[in-house]
This record gives C-alpha cells, structure tokens and sequence, in this order.
C-alpha cells in the first residue's frame, strides 16, 4: 500500500498505476454518490488528471507509476456555456 492525495484527501491505494487508481476511485464515487441515482453502476467518468500538478494524457495513464506521496488531482470536465 502507497499513501496518496486525491483531490486534496489522503488515499491509500495499491495501485502502483495512474490508471488502477482511476478505477478504484471510480468503484468508490458509484458506491457513496450514485446508489441513489439512477446513473448505471458500470458508467465511468471521463477525467482530466495531474500528477503532482503535472497534466497526464489519458494515454499515457496505464504507463504513469505512482509513489508514496504522489498528489493527484481528478476533474470532471463540464460543457457548457
């Protein structure tokens, strides 16, 4: 297990990749915020990330290795006008 920040929080995680994290943040949102709502429990968020305030393309996501200490930063981009 690795301590982390996910938006600010402590997390902590074995996940050793940026993209096992996504998941396992994702498998968390469903189960505290959208058991009530009548979102599928298998939608998942698309996400703009950082790792320690740098801009990870969602390609590069399963080749970003995570450290003890690492501050990740996930956001939802919104539409609009």
């Amino acid at each position: 297990m690795i301590n982390v920040k996910v938006n600010g929080k402590p997390w902590q995680t074995d996940a050793r990749i940026l993209q096992e994290l996504i998941k396992q943040y994702n498998a968390q949102i469903h189960s505290e915020h959208w058991q009530t709502k009548s979102h599928s429990k298998e939608a998942t968020l698309s996400y703009a990330v950082a790792v320690n305030e740098q801009f990870i393309p969602r390609s590069q996501h399963s080749q970003q290795v995570l450290q003890e200490g690492d501050s990740i930063e996930l956001v939802v981009p919104m539409q609009g006008g």
